[in-house]
């Protein structure tokens, strides 16, 4: 049994009552109604989180109610309130996933995350923790010119201009309550769902889509002193230096570029330099990260089949 992520394996028993753990050792007595199962020359390890996950979250439920002016920022949506099926959750299973953080797929300030158990049984088992962390995306996933933001720039104008917004919400309510005679401001589910993020109290996750991002998330996230935690790229290698000097713990995808088609001369024209880099690099990430001092965990985000996890830490773990 591994106890823990440090421990060497060793023989050892486990005793489960009522679907917990209630002793581990090597000198643990078998309770004598206990159901005795022999694992001899099997190990057992904890169960893997799967550290990040998106999912389309419906935005109906907010109709209504006193939102923000932009439809990009919803920190008030929660996954813990509409938890959907999981599709992947037998494979993630299968290869010894036991939870999974989910996050709102959509927007810039996206809402609330929630960690949720892949047992497959009904959903109002299935939620362990609500309202996790609040999550972000300081870019656009479509450009559009009839809406706002149209840029990553106005993303993240936008982003800061919430934020600004939450931090004069809270301040003006304390002020209401401390002095009666003041105008009442308005309510604002948002800006008021922001209250544990500039608070402190509950971290942000940003999504990034380079090693660029990566830095930007930091810069916006020092400027409000809020807790911060990223989600990578895979290309933090290219900057690794100045991500580790952010010292923010990173979600690492294990999502490996296919190699370059250099079948025909012609086709070999088209691979850049640049992809065929990332193509020999990126495996070698998760062990460069690692070895900056940067604390991170694993998402099987980005892959093309949640089967592949196991195959592609395999190849991180080859590639040191």
């Amino acid at each position: 049994i591994v106890a823990h992520p440090d421990a060497t394996p060793q023989p050892a028993t486990l005793v489960v009552r009522h679907g917990r753990i209630e002793a581990i050792g090597t000198d643990v007595p078998v309770p004598v109604d206990a159901k005795e199962i022999r694992l001899t020359g099997k190990t057992i390890y904890a169960g893997f989180i799967d550290a990040y996950s998106e999912q389309t979250i419906s935005t109906d439920r907010l109709n209504g109610s006193a939102r923000y002016w932009n439809g990009q920022v919803t920190p008030q949506l929660s996954v813990a309130d509409q938890l959907p099926n999981n599709a992947d959750a037998e494979s993630l299973r299968k290869q010894g996933f036991v939870a999974q953080l989910v996050a709102p797929a959509d927007g810039v300030i996206k809402g609330r995350s929630a960690l949720v158990s892949l047992t497959g049984n009904d959903l109002n088992s299935a939620l362990l923790a609500r309202d996790v962390a609040q999550h972000l995306r300081l870019t656009i996933q479509k450009p559009g010119r009839n809406s706002y933001p149209s840029s990553p720039m106005g993303a993240i104008a936008l982003a800061r201009q919430a934020m600004y917004d939450a931090q004069w919400y809270r301040d003006a309510h304390a002020a209401f309550a401390a002095d009666g005679s003041l105008p009442r401001p308005e309510q604002n589910d948002a800006l008021a769902a922001l209250r544990p993020v500039i608070d402190g109290s509950m971290p942000i996750i940003v999504s990034t889509s380079n090693e660029q991002f990566a830095l930007r998330a930091d810069r916006f996230a020092a400027e409000f002193g809020l807790s911060l935690i990223v989600v990578g790229n895979g290309r933090e290698y290219r900057r690794l230096a100045e991500i580790a000097a952010t010292k923010r713990p990173i979600i690492l995808p294990l999502a490996f570029p296919k190699a370059p088609s250099v079948s025909t001369p012609e086709t070999a024209q088209d691979a850049t330099l640049e992809s065929l880099m990332h193509w020999d690099i990126a495996p070698e990430n998760p062990a460069r990260v690692d070895s900056a001092g940067i604390s991170f965990a694993f998402t099987t985000e980005r892959l093309e089949s949640k089967a592949d996890f196991l195959k592609s830490l395999r190849k991180a773990v080859a590639r040191g």
